[in-house]
């Protein structure tokens, strides 16, 4: 029963055919681990119990590290053999004080190696996993926490339903995710054929310049751009330059007034009464900003028309922004953030 993990390098947005032959080889899903997150990226669900399952790992330009479940407790069933397939840059997996048995091997090109795993594994007709094995990553992957609406306002779980609604209305769309906790439930919650989120390093902030990149490399695509509060306000002035190149994106903020991703690192670390220095100021507009700079701008509240606002936006020619005020909710995630 084996898992194969690879990184952003080799994602199915940047490397899809290689992703598809090597799926098609295996008949397994390929788990591609790109969150700073790691292993409670929400994107996948109750990956660990996959996890756990697992008798072979096979890390593709895949750092063995705590987002692989490497020095983390729990994460991977001692004594289960890890083989590290990195390129020349790559460190080497450090395997002290784990009780995993890693194997390193070194390759030129992560695409290339994963093309050739697919031909090789064809070629000899190699049956990979017991027959149960497939439909098992695949109910891991998939699995999500039941959610409930306390009727005070919007559920972040809610906005990502009308989300992909609107994703699948349109003819190419990109989905890039930009933020913490807000973004957890959109990774849970919606999915597109071409995605990007912010990676490793977790850095937040660059969602609109990322989505005006997509849409001067994809014209003809609809760029969905999800953010937070928290994260808006780093570089909301570049809806500028989106306007400026006349750039094909459908924005929408998530607003609970609050740094949310850490409010919940407060609650989990010392309880919910030492929660501090985390609000933002619910006078902020950010619709009147947009619409200050040159978009489409709108507030949407909690009675308000979502998905009206959505086919608005998205039949705007140029950038839109809308200012959706949902409530502060903990990211969905089957295990915990800490390690």
């Amino acid at each position: 029963c084996p898992l194969f993990i690879t990184g952003p390098q080799a994602n199915k947005t940047r490397q899809p055919a290689v992703n598809a032959a090597l799926e098609a080889a295996l008949g397994l899903p390929v788990i591609c681990l790109e969150s700073a997150r790691g292993l409670s990226d929400s994107f996948y669900g109750d990956l660990t119990t996959t996890l756990k399952a697992a008798d072979l790992i096979i890390h593709l330009g895949k750092l063995a590290d705590y987002s692989t479940g490497i020095h983390a407790g729990g994460r991977i069933t001692a004594g289960t053999p890890i083989i590290s397939i990195l390129t020349d840059d790559q460190a080497a997996p450090n395997p002290a004080h784990d009780k995993n048995p890693i194997q390193l091997m070194r390759t030129g090109s992560i695409p290339a190696a994963m093309t050739q795993l697919a031909a090789a594994i064809t070629d000899r007709d190699i049956n990979v996993g017991a027959d149960h094995w497939p439909a098992a990553i695949s109910a891991s992957i998939t699995r999500r926490l039941d959610w409930q609406a306390d009727g005070k306002g919007r559920h972040p779980a809610a906005l990502t339903t009308q989300l992909q609604a609107a994703i699948n209305r349109a003819p190419a769309p990109i989905l890039i995710a930009d933020g913490g906790e807000f973004c957890q439930w959109v990774q849970a919650g919606c999915v597109a054929p071409r995605r990007i989120i912010n990676g490793p390093s977790g850095a937040i902030g660059g969602g609109i310049a990322y989505a005006i990149g997509a849409a001067i490399a994809a014209p003809d695509a609809q760029i969905f751009l999800v953010m937070g509060d928290g994260t808006a306000g780093f570089y909301l002035g570049e809806m500028h330059t989106a306007v400026r190149t006349n750039a094909n994106i459908t924005a929408i903020i998530g607003n609970d007034y609050r740094w949310n991703a850490e409010v919940q690192i407060q609650i989990d670390t010392y309880g919910p009464d030492r929660v501090y220095g985390c609000e933002l100021d619910e006078k902020a507009d950010y619709a009147a900003a947009a619409i200050g700079l040159g978009a489409f701008g709108k507030t949407v509240g909690p009675d308000d028309d979502l998905d009206a606002a959505l086919a608005a936006a998205s039949a705007y020619q140029g950038p839109a922004l809308l200012n959706v005020l949902i409530d502060g909710v903990a990211a969905p995630k089957f295990v915990p953030l800490k390690l």
